[in-house]
């Protein structure tokens, strides 16, 4: 069986799925509500094997609505209802909601999660009486919410008022009363214009649409108000108030009897025809939903009646619906009767006119008598047929009259009219004393003798035919037996001696017995837990499909549910094969998502990648909560696998218990070790030991006792010992040997005290070391004399030597052996022409064999060697080759970074991260270069030596430890650790990583203790450098090992940590006044105030929700923390009730929990109308701040108890008052004792007993800064708000008097966002518009035009909402803003709209943080537009409001200063009592500077390394360095590379010969050493582009000028400059706030850009990738600008800017045609540049704002900026990096105001550089100081050849002078190709004077290129005498297209060389 489809987990029973099920066999299906079964039947498949079963009738007609005419909220129990299918065996359980909705494509719980069950309109008219009901589901917890608005007569809002209708719990329909009279009287009484109800999460976050209702009188006297059942399954209200006919139907049945005619029966029928009234278009749809319901009422005087509608008439045609409907009903229980009102009373005033007595009488009538009351005397008239005359006759004449009659037509047989049969056996009857006697004689009646009276009997006996039962005692006789009693098997009884026996006993609340005898011995097999949620057995479970189960636990009606959500449950249950055979047991983990406590229920998903099941009778133990740290502890007794232990656990927070929650054991723990100590033998893991008397260990060989000293530091005179004290005096320790102790004096020859170790001998120190040095003429004799301590300038046949000198304590002088450090000068070589690597690739690693040798490295593959050899070739031409090597091996195995050194000893030497033991501790080398001193120090003989001394008996020898740790070099790892040895059949291996980070799982192995590469066999322990250790298990298993378990953390080093957060409370408890008999005296608050602390910064709440009991109510102020919750009067309180109170605050954009519990005690009055006696404690503070100097927020806290009695409180010393610290015991204090915060760390609990009860209880917490950092940089400024805001939030448009729009509409306003005072850049829109209106946008201007079309319906009012993002500190914040289209009709027909707007004079205000603002003042101004013209208007009312209170009117344009506002200042635009427009201005405020940051300590500073070599090695931590075209950052101190290299056998790197045979370089293997190294940049280099032009003018003919341009993408390599041709290339022109596209993208090193007219700027960018290249977004990697200027006007001369410091009182600064003074200023510890303002004028006065004033402009202050082109008449910068710099002179000062360089342009060039070491004059004529050419790289003279290449690798500069020509011989110097170097510079410097035989070196360019001097080219050139000549590498290019690189002469001077 497959079930292919089936109903959804929720749904709406009128869009429930079909169940649709694959099998090819017949299916049981039945379908249970509850334990109802609906329908059982068998289904055959079809002819495709399928089945489809539709049941949403039988669902959706077993579900109905309830409505209650109630003033309260009520539960729809009938509405929802859970359903469970079972199909053959599989139960499928799902929830319905009698609802459905047409075409639903939504998931019904989004459907219900944001909608009300109702069609309703949104807005709502009601009066004050007609029924409003309004219903919802809840998927999700929350609270129905309601504001009411309160108007003025002009309909302007003045205030509004909150209301909580109801709480939501989740899974339950709710129906609320909303009727207006209900609504007013929650408000106590007050009559809101209009309210709003929508639904909100516990978070505050609104889920539903907002419902509104307003208020209005009866529409007409005929309005009804008719109720139905809507098709969402809510009760909706409307109000019909048309015409009402009545149509009453009467047939007359009659029936003629002896011409008699009778109407028998008249059958009535009385129908009602009602019109609705007029309805708008959405009451028009909305009511189509009526006329299907089954269940219509109406509101009938004050009571519902049902009604059912007989006739309608709801036809219409596709355009038109009507506005009005008509129905005919009748009442659905109509009979024909009535019920009128009536009034006490007639009406005060009757207008009667009495007619004339003649015409109004009549004779008398006997009506017109009065009444006589009836007796014998009583006459009546009577007359004669026969005769006039009237005669009387009274009641008793008739009364005998009527007897005698009667007798003799009758008889006297016993009645009128017939005669008894039995009349004799009557006249026998006589009645005597309560018995009928026959003639005298009782009648016979069985037992009714006996049984006494019948009146009473029932209250007698007790039935035996029926249940029955009896108020009054009842006296068995031997025993009472129950069931079928069979004495220990079944049944129960009770015998005469009141002994019971019985099966099972529940209590509910308690037994008194003063004795319980049960059996002695408890058992449990396998493992048992006790943790808070304990645990359950499964009763019944259900599968939700989807992975989780529902489970029912079997617990009784007392038993509540203990499962919370996020516990964890572990169970060990039992499993099947395929088969369906049982094979054994397995532990089984679940996790609880969902519990309800009402049912009993509870939700779990099983562990992540199982496929676990509950099952019957499981029994489930919780074993820790993944979120809630109170429900993290358990205890587990196991005695399962060989372990036979008592395991405390704490933090257990996931699936598998970790070792490190395992905080303490008792017992055995099978195959485990702690830090390399076995606790397989019955041992006991503790945190913290307390304990008294005394300690023996046991000697494991002789089994003797050994008592352990206790140490107790140094003797001190005076004080008493105890025997086996142990002490240090004079040197030694000694132990106290006297039984009965002592206070003598430890000394040699006391009997009292044993010597335990002697005092060594001093030692002799070092008091100083130098390193001396002498020069000598021999390398073999040292020099005697001429030593000093600074190394001599080495000579030719000279030697130096060196030697220490050696000052000890006692100032004896030693030297050290002289050496000689420097060997002489060597005799001339012959150079190395050049050096090649070749390789052999050989199948033998011991000769070369089966290849041949070559200059490439081959492929190392498995089994083969490489083998290696340089050939060097020298100056002369002769060669020869090194040995050859094999370089590498056979693969090798994996190797490990940590040393195991085993047990520290004199002479061994430990490495850097060498672990070794000493003393039972177990230590990590954190030495650098490793060390041979021992990790703990020991006593040493005056050489030196480490003293050794007998132990264990004397059995071994071991040092004499001083118990001094040697931390410099050592940090310690274990404590009294020893090697620890696995269990049998399980192995645990172990590993450290620097990061927390899992490490993969190792492969397994079937070797016994095995321990794969990398891994250790025990716990070694964490430290600082290694913080992490992980563990790994396996297990065997009939003789094979398993897979090694998941790494799981087995240790981790605790850092600093933040600061906790924590909550509290100032009252935990209050009391309330019970009656005697348990019920609340009156109505009490009781009040709280939460918070919540981040170290001892309190937090802000962000919510608070509270779980209170019945009868309890809470009302709360987040801003304030305070929690009033009102006890209602007269309810039934327990001794004790608890309030959960959850507050939630935000920490670094993480929301933070905590859970609170009020107590709330129940306090009973002493006797029957006395007062209840209420005791509560009064804390001195609510909460201890400690601060991260280690002072208080308070001296001391103390707590007072105090007395209610009938509502007077005085302080009381009533019962105890206690006190514990940091949750120890408890110590009784009087009222008001102080005590010392210094006293706790955690909590400080006061507690209030009376009686021994606890009364009350207070905590103080200690909330604690966490650990300060390391130093930070200084503090910036605080982070400023992030508003959004536009210039135009509302806008009109005229509409037609029908409603449609005039003509088409652009209605338009800029958005922007701010972050303080400066406004962002957007990075996107985006808007949602309404029917007819488009919307298009600019991001780079934040303009929106809106288009709304023409002849479009349009309402009154239609919002546009407006997301606008931008990007703060790299997060992408956003805004939503609503605009508001008003839509104006005309007044008439055919006649314009009238619009009216309001136009403020600013958008938006700006704060600064020194408080000024960016405008003086604020005005708003009304305009009015009729026909397309628009004027400034005074119609209606001008009205603003500030910070959102209450609205004042002004008129146009008065100012408002914005000192008056701090969030928004807001213009309302009335006409008519109308909202026309509307505007808002923002304040937007700068961030408070933060607090000052610590002084930064030191920080690592960056180092350059260059290329990688590895003859640097070692690297320091944050070194660069380059490698394989890639820059690389050492995260640590390496040798290694960024990049491995192929190695030979000894590890030396291999080189082969690159570029040619110009350099060497290694072999890459291509792996990347990610541990040591960060790779930085790809290529090493930065991308950036070139541009042809740098402006594109416009002629006087309007043409631009160039046409084209060219851009080249360029990339840096150290310092050369490369061809870029991996980016994508884009331009765009800018007009008008749009860029076009112009050309691209492509991937391509140039591009070429057509500047066409209509831009004012080109661009072109780079980007990595062509998608972001076509979207023009901000990911480039490179951009160029190219503007368009156009001839602007002729300005007058510039005047010279003049600084003058900081401004000076007394001084004056002008702008003249002459200067423009430039003064700084200082304004919030910043120092701004100031330049006087307008030309022409004097200021004497100081600049007043950081922004300027009207005498001061402020300088721009521009962190970065980049510019093509930049004009100025004088530059002051620091430092200035532009391509082109054009000015006329040149001065450069160092920080000391010395002048380092200057160019005079003015004076033909005159200048120096290097402070004057370089001179020229105008002429070109150079003079230099030669000491500044150190550095240039000396090209030295060849015998050999007369041709010099220069290598730019080790330097671009070079002194040439040893370089000339003689006429014999022409010497010529080469420079490399320009086209390699490309924007290079390289300088020549010519230091050398020629006789007329010799002349300078010929210069030229490798390859045969040329020179450009003076724009003139020259293939061979020559630097003059004395003279400096610098080249740069610079591209040509002809008609805009690159040509080729040349080198330049760029400065100095070169000549051209025939």
């Amino acid at each position: 069986m497959n079930i292919i489809q089936q109903p959804d987990m929720l749904s709406l029973s009128m869009n429930l799925k079909n169940f649709i099920i694959g099998s090819s066999r017949q299916t049981t299906f039945t379908l249970k509500a509850g334990d109802k079964e609906l329908v059982s039947q068998v289904y055959a498949p079809d002819e495709n094997g399928v089945m489809e079963i539709d049941i949403h009738e039988i669902v959706h007609s077993f579900l109905s609505y309830s409505l209650k005419d109630i003033g309260e909220v009520y539960q729809q129990t009938n509405l929802v209802a859970d359903f469970t299918a079972v199909i053959d065996s599989t139960e499928i359980t799902f929830r319905v909601i009698r609802s459905g909705v047409d075409r639903l494509t939504d998931s019904a719980t989004n459907f219900l999660t944001q909608n009300f069950l109702t069609w309703q309109p949104n807005v709502k008219p009601v009066t004050y009486y007609s029924p409003e009901f309004l219903t919802y589901y809840a998927v999700v917890a929350g609270t129905v919410k309601l504001r009411a608005y309160f108007t003025d007569e002009s309909g302007t809002v003045k205030s509004q008022t909150d209301y909580t209708v109801t709480e939501l719990m989740p899974g339950i329909a709710y129906t609320m009363p909303l009727q207006y009279s209900v609504v007013a009287g929650w408000l106590g009484h007050k009559l809101p214009a209009y309210y709003d109800v929508w639904v909100e999460n516990t978070s505050g976050q609104r889920l539903t649409y907002i419902q509104r209702y307003y208020a209005e009188d009866m529409r007409s006297e005929q309005e009804q108000w008719v109720l139905f059942e809507n098709s969402l399954g809510g009760i909706d209200t409307f109000r019909a108030y048309g015409v009402t006919t009545l149509n009453g139907e009467h047939t007359h049945n009659i029936a003629e009897t002896d011409e008699c005619f009778q109407e028998y029966r008249v059958d009535t029928e009385r129908k009602f025809q009602k019109n609705t009234g007029y309805l708008n278009d959405n009451e028009r749809k909305w009511l189509l939903d009526f006329f299907p319901s089954q269940k219509k009422y109406l509101y009938a005087g004050n009571y519902l009646r049902q009604i059912v509608v007989m006739e309608s008439n709801v036809s219409f045609t596709d355009r038109d619906i009507p506005s009005n409907y008509t129905f005919t009903f009748k009442y659905a229980d109509a009979r024909p009767l009535l019920n009128l009102p009536r009034t006490d009373l007639p009406a005060d005033i009757l207008n009667i006119t009495v007619p004339e007595v003649g015409s109004f009488t009549v004779p008398p009538r006997l009506a017109e008598f009065s009444r006589l009351p009836l007796s014998e005397g009583a006459l009546f008239p009577i007359q004669n047929p026969y005769s006039e005359e009237w005669s009387t006759t009274n009641v008793a004449a008739m009364g005998y009259y009527l007897a005698d009659f009667l007798s003799r037509i009758f008889g006297s047989g016993g009645g009128v009219g017939h005669k008894h049969r039995n009349y004799d056996l009557l006249e026998l009857l006589s009645y005597i004393e309560g018995y009928l006697l026959v003639n005298g004689q009782k009648i016979k009646a069985g037992y009714a003798d006996k049984a006494g009276s019948v009146d009473g009997m029932e209250d007698m006996f007790l039935h035996k035919d029926r249940a029955d039962g009896t108020p009054f005692p009842i006296t068995f006789g031997d025993w009472v037996k129950f069931g079928e009693f069979i004495t220990g098997i079944s049944g129960g009884c009770i015998d005469k001696n009141g002994i019971l026996e019985m099966e099972e006993g529940i209590f509910r609340k308690r037994v008194f017995v003063p004795e319980i005898a049960y059996n002695r011995v408890t058992y449990f097999k396998g493992r048992m837990c006790a943790s808070p949620g304990g645990g359950c057995t499964v009763k019944e479970w259900s599968d939700n499909g989807d992975g989780s189960y529902t489970i029912t636990p079997d617990l009784t009606d007392a038993d509540g549910l203990s499962q919370f959500v996020d516990d964890i449950l572990t169970t060990y249950f039992v499993t099947k094969n395929a088969e369906g055979k049982l094979q054994g047991f397995e532990e089984m983990k679940f996790r609880v998502t969902s519990a309800d406590y009402t049912a009993k229920t509870f939700v779990m998903t099983p562990k992540p990648g199982t496929d676990w099941k509950p099952g019957d009778a499981m029994v489930l133990a919780q074993t820790g909560n993944f979120t809630d740290e109170d429900r993290q502890t358990y205890i587990l007794i196991d005695t399962v696998n060989g372990n036979n232990c008592i395991t405390f656990f704490d933090h257990a927070n996931t699936w598998d218990p970790e070792p490190a929650q395992e905080m303490s054991w008792i017992g055995k723990k099978k195959g485990r070790t702690v830090h390399g100590i076995p606790a397989d033998n019955y041992s006991a893991v503790f945190r913290h030991v307390i304990m008294s008397g005394k300690i023996f260990q046991v000697d494991d060989i002789t089994g003797e006792a050994f008592r352990v000293p206790l140490f107790k530091g140094t003797w001190k005179k005076g004080e008493k010992y105890a025997y086996y004290d142990e002490v240090t005096h004079n040197g030694s320790s000694w132990i106290c040997v006297n039984e009965k102790g002592t206070s003598t004096e430890p000394a040699d020859g006391n009997a009292d005290w044993l010597k335990y170790a002697a005092k060594g001998e001093s030692g002799k120190g070092i008091k100083s070391t130098d390193v001396e040095y002498a020069i000598s003429v021999s390398n073999v004799i040292a020099p005697v004399d001429g030593w000093q301590t600074t190394s001599p300038e080495w000579e030719a046949g000279k030697y130096i030597w060196s030697r220490t000198k050696i000052v000890y304590s006692d100032d004896e002088v030693k030297y050290t052996q002289a050496a000689c450090i420097s060997g002489g000068q060597g005799a001339d070589g012959k150079g190395i022409k050049s050096i090649t690597e070749e390789y052999y690739l050989s199948s033998s690693s011991a000769t070369t064999t089966g290849g041949e040798w070559q200059t490439t490295s081959p492929a190392w593959k498995n089994g083969w060697y490489i083998w290696t050899r340089t050939r060097i070739v020298f100056t002369d031409d002769t060669s020869t080759t090194t040995n050859a090597i094999c370089v590498t091996g056979s693969k090798g195995a994996d190797g490990t970074s940590i040393t195991n050194c085993g047990n520290w000893q004199t002479g061994k030497h430990i490495p850097y991260m060498g672990i070794t033991k000493m003393a039972g501790r177990v230590f990590l080398c954190i030495a650098p270069d490793g060390t041979d001193n021992p990790p703990m120090w020991t006593q040493t003989t005056n050489e030196g030596r480490r003293i050794l001394q007998t132990q264990n008996g004397g059995k071994s020898y071991g040092y004499t430890i001083t118990g001094d740790l040697n931390t410099a070099e050592y940090e310690l790892l274990v404590e009294n650790g020893q090697d620890g040895k696995d269990g049998k059949g399980y192995e645990w291996i172990f590993k450290h990583t620097t990061e927390n980070v899992t490490p993969p799982t190792p492969a397994t192995s079937q070797v016994d203790d095995y321990v794969p590469s990398g891994w250790h066999d025990d716990p070694i322990g964490v430290s600082e450098s290694l913080p992490y250790e992980w563990a790994c298990c396996r297990t065997k298993k009939d003789g094979v090992w398993s897979a090694f378990s998941p790494a799981a953390i087995w240790a981790k080093w605790g850092f600093d940590g933040e600061s906790a957060i924590v909550a509290d409370f100032d009252n935990e408890m209050e009391s309330v006044a019970l009656t005697y008999e348990g019920k609340t005296v009156s109505q009490s608050v009781l009040n709280t105030t939460v918070g919540m602390w981040y170290g001892t910064k309190k937090l802000q709440l962000k919510s608070i929700s509270c779980v209170t009991p019945a009868g309890v109510t809470e009302s709360y102020n987040v801003n304030t923390g305070v929690i009033a919750f009102t006890v209602a009067s007269g309810i039934s309180m327990p001794a004790r009730s608890e309030v959960r109170i959850t507050v939630t605050a935000t920490v670094q954009d993480t929301d933070i929990s905590r859970e609170l519990v009020f107590t709330i005690t129940g306090v009973r009055a002493g006797s029957p109308g006395s007062d209840a006696v209420l005791y509560r404690l009064v804390p001195s503070v609510s909460s201890v701040s400690k601060r991260k100097d280690g002072t208080y927020s308070v001296a001391s806290v103390s707590c007072t108890r105090t007395k209610s009695v009938g509502g007077s409180t005085a302080v009381t010393t009533d019962g105890v008052l206690k006190y514990s610290k940091d949750g120890g015991a408890e110590v009784e204090i009087q009222n008001g004792t102080a005590i010392s915060p210094k006293n706790f760390t955690a909590q400080l609990q006061f507690v209030f007993y009376v009686g021994g009860q606890v009364v009350d209880r207070e905590t103080i917490p200690m909330v604690v800064d966490g650990n300060d950092g390391n130093p930070g940089k200084p503090g910036g400024d605080g982070e400023s708000a992030i508003v959004a805001d536009f210039d135009n939030e509302m806008e009109s448009i005229a509409l037609t008097y029908e409603g449609k729009t005039v003509s088409q509409s652009v209605l338009n306003t800029t958005v922007g966002m701010w972050y303080g005072t400066k406004k962002l850049q957007l990075k996107s829109i985006s808007c949602v518009t309404p029917a007819g209106v488009t919307e298009s946008y600019n991001v780079n201007t934040g303009v929106i035009a809106f288009t709304v079309a023409s002849g479009i319906s349009m309402p009154a009012r239609s919002e546009v909402r407006i997301t606008v993002t931008a990007t703060v500190q790299d997060t992408d914040i956003s805004r939503e803003l609503v605009f508001t289209i008003t839509g104006v009709r005309a007044g008439s027909p055919g006649s314009d709209a009238v619009l009216y707007r309001l136009v403020p004079s600013v958008s938006s205000v700006s704060k600064r943080k020194d408080g000024t603002y960016s405008v003086a003042s604020v005005s708003c101004t009304r305009t009015k537009s009729v026909g397309g013209s628009t004027s400034i208007t005074t119609d209606g009312v001008l009205k603003y409001s500030k910070d959102g209170g209450a609205e004042v009117e002004l008129n146009n344009g008065t100012a408002i200063s914005p000192k008056n506002f701090t969030t928004q200042l807001q213009f309302v635009f009335y006409v008519g009592g109308q909202v026309v427009d509307r505007e808002t201005i923002p304040m937007v405020v700068d961030g408070t500077d933060g607090n000052p940051g610590k002084p930064g300590g030191d920080g690592e500073s960056v180092k350059a390394g260059g290329e990688w070599r590895t003859a640097n090695t070692p690297y320091k931590k944050l070194t660069i360095c380059t490698m394989g075209g890639r820059s690389w950052l050492s995260k640590v101190d390496t040798s290694n590379p960024p990049l491995w290299t192929q190695t030979t056998h000894d590890g030396r790197r291999i080189t082969q010969t690159q570029n040619g045979g110009k350099s060497y370089g290694y072999i890459i293997t291509e792996e990347v050493n990610t541990d040591e190294w960060e790779q930085l940049t790809q290529d090493g280099g930065m991308v950036y582009l070139i541009s042809t032009c740098s402006n594109i003018r416009v002629s006087s003919a309007g043409s631009l000028v160039p046409s084209a341009f060219r851009v080249y993408a360029k990339r840096t390599l150290g310092s050369a400059t490369l061809t870029y041709p991996d980016g994508y290339l884009a331009a765009r022109g800018y007009s008008n706030g749009i860029w076009s596209a112009i050309a691209g993208p492509s991937r391509a090193s140039e591009i070429t850009v057509n500047a066409s007219a209509g831009y004012s700027t080109f661009s072109v960018r780079c980007y990595q990738s062509q998608a972001d290249a076509s979207a023009w977004n901000d990911s480039f990697i490179a951009e160029i600008s190219v503007g368009v200027s156009y001839d602007g006007a002729s300005g007058r001369d510039a005047s010279e800017p003049r600084p003058r410091g900081f401004f000076t009182k007394g001084n004056t600064y002008v702008w003249n045609e002459d200067y423009h003074d430039i003064v700084l200023a200082t304004f919030n510890n910043r120092t701004i540049p100031f330049r006087v303002r307008a030309y022409g004028t004097s200021v004497t006065v100081a600049p007043t704002s950081i922004d300027g004033d009207a005498n001061w402009e402020a300088a721009q202050q521009y962190m970065f900026v980049a510019m093509d082109m930049a004009l100025a008449r004088k530059i002051r910068a620091d430092e200035i990096l532009v391509d082109d710099l054009v000015v006329q002179n040149v001065l450069a000062r160092d920080k000391t105001g010395k002048a380092m360089c200057q160019i005079d342009g003015e004076n033909g060039g005159i200048g120096f550089l290097a402070g004057g070491n370089i001179r020229w004059d105008a002429k070109g004529n150079v003079f230099q100081d030669a000491s500044i050419f150190r550095k240039l790289k000396l090209l030295e003279s060849k015998s050999d050849s007369n041709e010099y290449y220069l290598d730019f690798n080790t330097g671009l500069n070079f002194e040439i002078s040893r370089i000339f020509s003689l006429p014999t011989q022409e010497e010529t110097i080469y420079l490399p190709n320009a086209a390699e170097y490309e924007g290079g510079e390289c300088m020549l410097y010519n230091g050398g004077i020629y006789t007329r035989l010799t002349g300078p070196a010929s210069i030229k360019v490798a390859g045969g290129g040329s020179f450009i001097i003076d724009g003139e080219y020259y293939s061979k050139i020559v630097v003059p005498s004395l003279s400096i000549a610098q080249f740069k590498a610079v591209a040509t290019y002809s008609d805009g297209v690159k040509d080729e690189v040349k080198w330049v002469l760029i400065s100095g001077k070169a000549e051209s060389k025939i």
